[in-house]
């Protein structure tokens, strides 16, 4: 990434210039706009997707601030999205407002938090085995799955999380990498916009320039661990594919937060490179949303207008999306929570189901926005540094689905992303505890969706 300084130059239009007399409050991020959300202070910048004029201006440094000598930082990436940071609640508010009224831009939304789905803060990672370990892969069965297929490298998983640990010894022979990058050499060898891309990408936070995905929180792994940890090697786990390639893409930092605008970088980096499936194991909860809504008095405003649209950019690419319901034991319909309740045409949104065959008590729901279940209860997974854990969470129902997609891909029919979508709800076991709470009112069932006609 780089950053610009933009300087005055006489020839703007009239649009440009009301736009551009907000951006003179824009200030360098280490003084952002802040508001505080359940304790904790969160800065609110604003993420622009401008049209060709907004682009043009940018990159040829030809608009800038009203007052000779002022300054503003502008971030600028790959995907043309750009990040500034408002000095003040006041201006960020007034300014979003403007920026989606000026003829240079085509959205722009604040760059909300978005946090990883996993229901508690992992445990230390250890190297036990339960009797239990794989019952989430036997409840959606995927035996009867593997008697027909196991996958195939030809399929690409996009895990949009806190990284991979690509060097798990139960995942390494599973990890894509960017053949056409040459690692660690500090150069753009495919001139795709990102150096050293060789295992994927590192946007947290924007990245350092520096694209290396390695987790750094362990969410990432376990999720990458149930789609596609090696089968039939006889070491720690295995996945709902014992082959297939992981593409690591890292947009959520060690604390399990990601900004908006770095979560759509990714999801464009997914689309460029080739990915069939995106897992994504987060979600914005409708609580936090709604109060950043209310400190900004902007309530009933979209404000996740970026993200939508680049997940329906991926559904041009026929990449199906497969998203984590989330975890607050709410009503998605009623109060939504992005992206799980969006339901575009290439997503699913996975809520999770217990041991019991009940839905978990902290799963989200919703009979529009939540297309099916899966087991979210005592998943277990993979740990960086060759290690396993268990966790719970619908972060972990989700890529069960995933990785299920994957297998239906893997066939020789090469069925679309559509097809994709229409087994897995129209093979899924259908529960009475799942009415009114999941579009489908069914539970995953792989074996089914594998071979259904």
């Amino acid at each position: 990434m780089d950053a610009t300084k933009i300087n005055m130059k006489p020839t703007v239009t009239p649009q440009i210039l009301v736009l551009w007399a907000f951006l003179f409050l824009v200030q360098d991020s280490v003084n952002a706009a802040s508001i505080l959300v359940e304790g904790k202070e969160i800065d609110i910048g604003i993420v622009i997707k401008g049209n060709a004029s907004f682009s043009n201006a940018f990159n040829s440094n030809k608009v800038g601030a009203l007052v000779s000598g002022s300054e503003a930082l502008v971030t600028s990436r790959p995907s043309k999205l750009t990040r500034i940071a408002p000095a003040d609640m006041k201006s960020a508010s007034e300014l979003l407002l403007t920026l989606n009224s000026s003829a240079v831009v085509e959205t722009a939304d604040f760059d909300l938090p978005f946090f990883i789905s996993s229901g508690r803060h992992p445990g230390e990672p250890n190297e036990a085995s339960w009797p239990s370990q794989h019952w989430g892969l036997k409840r959606i069965n995927i035996e009867a799955a593997w008697n027909t297929a196991v996958g195939t490298q030809e399929v690409i998983v996009a895990v949009i999380d806190t990284g991979i640990d690509y060097n798990h010894r139960d995942l390494v022979d599973n990890i894509w990498v960017n053949s056409n990058e040459i690692p660690n050499n500090g150069v753009d060898d495919d001139l795709n916009g990102f150096i050293d891309d060789y295992y994927g990408i590192n946007v947290c936070n924007g990245g350092n320039g520096k694209h290396d995905p390695m987790d750094d929180n362990g969410h990432g792994t376990h999720v990458a661990g149930t789609i596609g940890a090696v089968g039939n090697n006889n070491t720690d786990l295995v996945g709902v594919n014992w082959t297939v390639r992981l593409m690591a893409i890292k947009a959520f930092c060690q604390n399990g937060q990601a900004k908006m605008g770095d979560i759509v970088e990714a999801i464009n980096y997914s689309i460029l490179m080739g990915a069939h499936i995106v897992n994504a194991s987060w979600n914005l909860p409708n609580r936090i949303l709604e109060e950043i809504r209310s400190q900004l008095a902007l309530e009933g405003f979209d404000l996740s207008r970026i993200l939508r649209s680049a997940i329906q950019r991926a559904a041009e690419r026929e990449v199906l999306f497969i998203a984590a319901a989330g975890n607050d034991g709410d009503d998605i319909d009623a109060r939504p929570s992005p992206p799980g309740s969006y339901a575009l045409k290439n997503m699913l949104t996975v809520a999770a189901t217990g041991i019991g065959d009940d839905l978990w008590a902290n799963s989200n729901w919703g009979d529009t926005s939540v297309s099916i279940a899966a087991p979210g209860v005592n998943i277990a997974g993979l740990r960086p540094g060759n290690l396993t854990a268990i966790d719970a969470g619908t972060s972990f129902a989700a890529p069960l689905v995933s990785g299920c997609a994957a297998l239906i891909r893997s066939r020789p029919e090469r069925v679309s992303s559509a097809e994709i979508k229409s087994r897995i709800l129209k093979s899924g076991e259908k529960l009475g505890f799942l009415a009114g709470k999941v579009q489908s009112s069914s539970l995953l069932d792989c074996g089914k969706a594998v071979t259904f006609r």
